[in-house]
């Protein structure tokens, strides 16, 4: 009978080394990127360190998934009445400057139309990408409507600090600069967008009001 040499695996060795070889490339690009982000890469074995943040990536890539693309649903099944409070939050601040101050310190007429409206991806939704008609009823719903999706936004934004449940802090602390950068631009230009369609709503009332009195 044939004998098995102990020092022989069953199968072939090639593919675990391969696998072996491949996180250890991607620890040392991982690492070469920011050492500081990713200190666990640093270490001589790169294959459980780099593993493991394999995983927390994805971990962290499936909840912002799951958060931005549940906060939208759920934002287009609430009632409109629901956004109709907490006018304390939502009106307009005398530092916004009619609007003024986003056009002159964030350049928001330059970039607004180019955010992603999320409104279209699910039945229900009200885009908000760009005007389809000019009556007061529309304009009405579009300033109802900018409630709803800086109210999504917000909270998508102070969801990130679940990410400290899983996360170490260093990484958590970028999902907080994502989540800025990601909602910050929308909650101002829903911010804007309403201000300006106030105005002209305001605008036409005074217009009938002195027209009636003709």
């Amino acid at each position: 009978m044939d004998q098995v040499d102990p020092k022989q695996s069953v199968g072939s060795t090639e593919p675990a080394s391969a696998a072996q070889d491949s996180f250890g490339y991607a620890s040392e690009f991982l690492s070469s990127l920011h050492p500081d982000i990713l200190p666990h890469l640093s270490t001589s074995d790169g294959m459980v360190p780099a593993k493991e943040v394999l995983q927390i990536v994805a971990l962290n890539a499936v909840a912002w998934i799951i958060i931005q693309m549940g906060l939208a649903w759920l934002g287009t099944r609430l009632p409109a009445a629901f956004f109709m409070r907490g006018d304390r939050y939502f009106r307009e601040r005398s530092f916004e400057e009619s609007g003024r101050l986003y056009e002159r310190l964030f350049l928001i007429r330059s970039w607004k139309d180019l955010l992603p409206d999320g409104a279209r991806l699910f039945s229900g939704g009200f885009p908000k990408g760009r005007l389809v008609a000019s009556d007061d009823d529309y304009l009405s719903t579009f300033v109802r409507e900018t409630r709803r999706g800086e109210a999504v936004h917000l909270v998508a934004l102070a969801s990130s600090a679940l990410f400290f449940l899983w996360n170490p802090p260093h990484i958590a602390v970028w999902m907080i600069v994502y989540a800025m950068v990601s909602n910050l631009p929308c909650m101002l230009a829903q911010r804007y967008n309403r201000i300006r369609m106030r105005r002209v709503l305001r605008r036409r009332r005074v217009s009938r009001e002195v027209s009636g009195h003709d």
